[in-house]
This record gives C-alpha cells, sequence and structure tokens, in this order.
C-alpha cells in the first residue's frame, strides 16, 4: 500500500508505503530547519498502534540538521510507546555525518538497505563511532586522533550540537 502524501514547502520528498509488517517512509531532499513541522505531522500520521513498526529510508536525504534529528529522535519516542521499533536505513552521508556529530549514532538502529531493515528481526548493529579516529593535517603532525570540534576549527569553524532533554540544537561559532 502507499500512501501520498502532500511534499512539504520546504521541499523534502515523503512517501511511504506498507511492505512485510513495516512501514516504509522515504525521504529525500534536505532534512533542515524548514521541513521537520510538517514531516513530523507525517510519521506521526502513519505510525498507529498496529502499524507500529517504521523504516525511514534516507538514502536521497542530501543534508540533516538538528532539526531533522529531532524529528527522528520523537519519531523513534513515537514508535515505542506503540511497542514498535523506528528503524533507519542506507543513510547518506549527510545523515551518518550529523547523527556522529551529534553524538547519536548509537541511539538508532541503522541498517545499510530497506530491504536489511524489514528482514532482520533483531537490533542493527550500530555504526561505529569514528570521528576520533579521523586525522586532519594538523592533527597528523602530532599523531594524536582529531575530534569534530577540531576538524571543524581547522576550517575556522566549529559546528558543536548540545543535546538537552531529548531535543538537539546545533549551535554555530566562528573560530
Amino acid at each position: 500500500m502507499l500512501h501520498d502524501i502532500a511534499p512539504p514547502a520546504s521541499g523534502l520528498r515523503f512517501s511511504a508505503r506498507t511492505e512485510g509488517g513495516y512501514t516504509i517512509a522515504a525521504l529525500g531532499g534536505d532534512l533542515d530547519v524548514a521541513g521537520p513541522p510538517v514531516l513530523a505531522l507525517q510519521l506521526l500520521r502513519v505510525l498507529r498502534p498496529r502499524a507500529s513498526r517504521l523504516v525511514v529510508d534516507l538514502s536521497e536525504v542530501s543534508f540533516c540538521d538538528a532539526s531533522g534529528l529531532a524529528v527522528l529522535i520523537g519519531t523513534g519516542r513515537r514508535a515505542r510507546l506503540l511497542g514498535g521499533v523506528l528503524r533507519l536505513a542506507a543513510p547518506a552521508h549527510a545523515v551518518t555525518a550529523a547523527l556522529r556529530l551529534s553524538g547519536l549514532l548509537r541511539q538508532f538502529d541503522i541498517f545499510p538497505t530497506v530491504l536489511a531493515a524489514t528482514a532482520q528481526p533483531q537490533p542493527a548493529k550500530h555504526i561505529p563511532d569514528t570521528s576520533t579516529q579521523m586525522n586532519t593535517s594538523s592533527q597528523a603532525a602530532s599523531g594524536g586522533p582529531a575530534t569534530a570540534d577540531a576538524i571543524g576549527a581547522s576550517n575556522c569553524r566549529a559546528w558543536k550540537t548540545t543535546v538537552a532533554y531529548g531535543a538537539t540544537r546545533r549551535i554555530h561559532s566562528l573560530g
């Protein structure tokens, strides 16, 4: 079953279908501050007591900020309250980077494909957080690992994400 849902004004694309006992919501475009209010309503609309197993296909998401992550957190909570699960499938690099930088990577069950997310009965193994294992040219000289803040500082900008009361917020500071 395919749910035709009008796209939000932000340009974020959303479609939902039911397959193998899961509702699969496919997102595309920018998951930024303009889209989450409408996206949250769309995701909550497809979650119901008897349809609480949700897979969000993030393969076509080109950008994700803290407001997009907050929608995923809220959707996951709602799914669990209904006795279901939220699984993220095929996250694009932008989404994986946002999850890693925010410290939320381990909070979600992440699968490489939608098929894997719907086929595996148990939780997925989490993508390892390698942000502390990356080296920048400034860190390579010292031989130490670079953190996300060090990488941002080397570009004269630091992006910091705080997590408070289950919501995330991205703070931009010039270095």
